[in-house]
């Protein structure tokens, strides 16, 4: 089976929106300090996949039709593009359109994105890394029964006094968790005689999306 790093979007990837707004257009998308170049590393050195989960509920909120975006399509294709041209690799995104009060199961804090992605990709979730900035990615991480977490400090989501030393690490940026868990990869294969290298750059654009409720595939 797979490894997989999930990586939260908002505040891991781009800058997250003022509080009680969504990046619901490419012009408010912004990529964080780094990102590109980091998701490069990892695409030349992990070998692993790279999985995007990924809440939106502003869709079920009713701010921006499925139909149209299928979901919020138009962000989520521009954001691969340009990781991709940057010399990075999407191998899966995973969006839950649904709002707190719908009770979904694969809205994090629930693991349903993490468990669907699993059985799409053939990912050993133990042996997978989840990069968040939110106790809901942390959550949601530990109940599918991801091995590692990396908590990504940001100024909207800090974190809770109550939750320090638990499991995760904290770290930085999307960067330091990346050079972390490369680190972590060449130590265990140091001595094998496996090489790194040579998988950037890839990105499955031509896998249909899934018309499914939740959680909406769309690579």
């Amino acid at each position: 089976m797979n490894r997989a790093v999930f990586l939260d979007r908002d505040g891991v990837i781009n800058e997250c929106a003022l509080p009680h707004q969504y990046v619901t257009t490419v012009e408010q998308f912004r990529f964080l300090p780094g990102v590109l170049d980091a998701l490069a590393f990892l695409a030349g050195n992990y070998t692993g996949q790279v999985v995007i989960v990924s809440n939106q509920a502003f869709i079920g909120k009713g701010l921006m039709s499925t139909s149209d975006n299928s979901p919020n399509g138009i962000v989520f294709d521009w954001m691969v593009g340009r990781i991709v041209e940057a010399g990075g690799r999407v191998d899966g995104v995973y969006v839950c359109p649904h709002t707190p009060e719908d009770k979904c199961w694969c809205r994090k804090p629930q693991p349903g994105m993490l468990v669907q992605a699993s059985r799409d990709l053939n990912i050993d979730l133990p042996r997978s890394t989840m990069i968040g900035d939110m106790l809901t990615d942390m959550q949601a991480a530990w109940r599918a029964g991801i091995g590692k977490c990396y908590w990504v400090m940001s100024e909207y989501h800090p974190l809770p006094d109550s939750w320090h030393g638990r499991r995760y690490r904290v770290v930085e940026s999307l960067a330091q968790a990346v050079h972390l868990i490369v680190e972590a990869e060449r130590e265990s294969l140091r001595g094998s005689g496996y090489r790194l290298g040579g998988i950037r750059g890839v990105n499955h654009r031509g896998r249909a999306a899934s018309t499914a409720s939740c959680p909406q595939r769309r690579l």
